[in-house]
């Protein structure tokens, strides 16, 4: 008896030509503001993000980051801690976020966007109409919203550009 062997057919494959994918662009310009700049969150993982953005040319050209917090410090004094910070993951495999090294113009790229608003933002200054945000173009810093601290024009110069 001649003994029957299955035949299988092999599935017919089917390759389809698919468009190039889109390469992401840079957002549109804005202002960040961080509440509790100093504090675990902005270190750990915002600030590392807003690196990433930056190494890859992702931040917008127009940004602001705008850090409040209650401790007293500076513009430069937030920037420095934040990139002691960015250093202790370099090279640390137990970091959430890991790198190798510091990309310096990256970094220069997203501090030149920082500034530092110290004061207590719940409790509100009296501030003119005239000059609250948005109301006064001559005027206007973050801190005229709440009336906490030095303030910042940069969230002003990245929100005008659009």
């Amino acid at each position: 008896m001649a003994r029957k062997e299955a035949v299988v057919k092999s599935p017919r494959v089917q390759v389809m030509e698919v468009p190039a994918r889109r390469q992401p662009q840079p957002a549109d310009a804005c202002a960040m503001v961080i509440f509790g700049a100093g504090g675990d969150l902005t270190k750990r993982l915002v600030i590392p993000a807003l690196y990433n953005l930056s190494r890859t040319k992702m931040l917008p050209e127009n940004f602001a980051l705008i850090g409040a917090d209650l401790a007293e410090g500076s513009d430069e004094n937030w920037r420095d801690h934040l990139y002691d910070m960015l250093k202790s993951f370099v090279g640390n495999p137990a970091a959430e976020f890991t790198i190798d090294r510091i990309d310096k113009p990256a970094w220069q790229r997203l501090a030149a966007k920082m500034s530092y608003v110290q004061g207590d933002l719940t409790k509100p200054v009296p501030v003119p109409a005239s000059k609250r945000l948005g109301n006064d173009d001559s005027a206007g810093t973050c801190r005229d919203v709440r009336g906490a601290g030095s303030g910042s024009t940069r969230c002003r110069q990245a929100c005008s550009r659009r």
